[in-house]
């Protein structure tokens, strides 16, 4: 969807959001109950970006070509505390 929304605009901006506060409940639940290892879920954090880091018929176009997708980590969360977490450190070693 998000491919054929970014196609239908014309110009590909996608902004895939706050990936450290959406993923951490679920990668410390997964963690608890041994569904994952730290080094899984970077793994699948890994090729999650690779999305975003791929660039799209770069062979058939003579124009600079990209995804232009921006992932969103880090920051303060509601109250004003800072959001760092393992997730944070998953996705700037990944890049």
């Amino acid at each position: 969807m998000r491919e054929a929304s970014a196609s239908l605009e014309g110009i590909g901006v996608s902004v895939l959001g706050h990936l450290d506060r959406i993923l951490e409940p679920y990668y410390h639940r997964d963690l608890a109950e041994g569904i994952i290892t730290r080094e899984e879920a970077k793994d699948l954090i890994c090729f999650f970006l690779a999305m975003s880091d791929v660039r799209f018929e770069m062979r058939k176009v003579r124009l600079h070509v990209g995804t232009n997708t921006t992932v969103v980590i880090g920051g303060c969360d509601a109250r004003g505390d800072i959001v760092f977490n393992d997730i944070t450190r998953m996705i700037i070693e990944a890049y």
